[in-house]
């Protein structure tokens, strides 16, 4: 299986997080194409979740991400066949 690599880079605040569970909010229920993402981790999956349910349904956005909170996410590419 192919790894690949994403970094993204912002200053705090600027939405990196917000852009990554809208991210995969979309692309984690198989599509036309045929594909899915799965995160690695029940946590994980919950806090992208949790956010991209903030930013959707309520008015305040969440707050930014502290340096101690930096993470790295990994993401499974399904396939149907």
């Amino acid at each position: 299986m192919n790894t690949y690599s994403v970094i993204m880079l912002g200053p705090r605040g600027s939405g990196k997080t917000v852009f990554l569970s809208s991210m995969y909010n979309k692309l984690s229920t198989q599509g036309k194409l045929g594909f899915f993402l799965k995160v690695e981790g029940t946590e994980k999956r919950k806090r992208l979740n949790k956010i991209y349910t903030k930013v959707a349904f309520e008015e305040e956005w969440p707050m930014g991400t502290q340096m101690a909170e930096v993470s790295e996410w990994e993401f499974t590419c399904c396939v149907q066949t």
